[in-house]
């Protein structure tokens, strides 16, 4: 293994050159020896302080292949350092350093006086008069206390009075009735028809009750809902008859229609 020109330079190599164990690098660095030959000069107890005993034969056998070895005697243990204790003496109060005298106050800045605003002559006594605030009257007398009319039966509850979400401002309450027990929905009785006009027995038409009137709607119109021919015709006194065509039908006269006559 090659070495260095001197001991000198040995001496400063780092402790990772040895090639040791983590444990024992980590025990020799935390006790703060840093070089071979920092190491060379402790011995093998101050290797047990630090915690690196167990590692004793290993840590001799890599300094044997620097051909370097431990020391016979211990590191000297550095001295520690001491606080020199302050020596309380009694001073008299004769002896005792004497304040520093005052300082004398500064003078008041000379500056021109403050300006104040002249004060208002005082009102006459009949402006007083006129916005003085009127006289408090005095307080009335308390009137006399009830006598007591003794124990009162009370009387029947009312109806029940609308909640605020049963007012009828409310949406879900527009449509509703108030009634003793509640809202209840609105129920618009419906408008009872007027009674169907007569109809004649050759009349063309029929009455239907369309927007609240009886209108007359002719029987044309309704001729394409049912079959065209054949079709029956009836009389109000005699047998029905089914005819075929639109002549058959004219040839019958105006007394047959397509109403039927109860007989």
């Amino acid at each position: 293994m090659p070495f260095a020109a001197s001991w000198s330079a040995v001496d400063c190599f780092p402790i990772d050159d040895l090639l040791l164990c983590v444990r024992a690098q980590n025990a020799i660095e935390n006790a703060g020896i840093e070089t071979l030959g920092e190491l060379c000069k402790c011995a093998p107890c101050d290797l047990e302080e630090i915690g690196a005993g167990p590692y004793l034969e290993e840590i001799s056998a890599a300094l044997a292949s620097w051909r370097m070895t431990l020391s016979d005697k211990p590191r000297p243990k550095p001295k520690p350092k001491t606080v020199p204790k302050l020596r309380r003496t009694a001073i008299s109060p004769k002896h005792r350093p004497k304040p520093p005298h005052p300082l004398p106050e500064p003078p008041p800045p000379q500056c021109a006086p403050r300006f104040e605003p002249p004060k208002p002559a005082p009102a006459p006594a009949a402006v007083i008069a006129a916005y003085a605030p009127p006289r408090a009257e005095p307080p009335k007398p308390s009137p006399a206390p009830r006598p007591n009319p003794g124990p009162q039966v009370p009387s029947k509850p009312g109806p029940r009075l609308p909640r605020w979400w049963e007012s009828p401002g409310h949406d879900a309450n527009r449509n509703l009735t108030w009634t003793p027990t509640g809202y209840r929905p609105v129920v618009e009785p419906e408008p009872e028809p007027p009674p169907k006009p007569a109809t004649p027995p050759d009349a063309d038409f029929e009455w239907y009750y369309v927007r609240n009137q009886w209108v007359q709607v002719p029987l044309t119109l309704f001729d394409h809902h049912y079959r065209s021919y054949p079709r029956m015709m009836f009389h109000p006194t005699k047998d029905p008859v089914t005819v075929n065509s639109q002549e058959e039908r004219d040839a019958l006269g105006e007394e047959w229609s397509r109403k039927v006559f109860a007989k």
